[in-house]
């Protein structure tokens, strides 16, 4: 099974997409947030035998790909 979910938001740099899933880590700081949100996500689709990927591009937008 695979779920999508796409926005057409800020996005940020692909080339930073390897710390998105780092507890505390936020990639923009101007936007509010404490950067553990994505960190619990990947945890429990990783305890449950899944992946999550994510593609992004700067001022178009980012897709987080989840699959069990």
């Amino acid at each position: 099974m695979q779920l999508s979910f796409k926005d057409n938001g800020i996005g940020f740099d692909q080339n930073l997409a390897y710390k998105i899933f780092r507890l505390f880590k936020r990639m923009h700081t101007h936007v509010e947030g404490l950067g553990i949100g994505l960190y619990i996500i990947h945890s429990i689709i990783n305890e449950n035998g899944g992946k999550i990927n994510v593609k992004s591009q700067v001022n178009k937008g980012t897709e987080f790909i989840i699959q069990f």
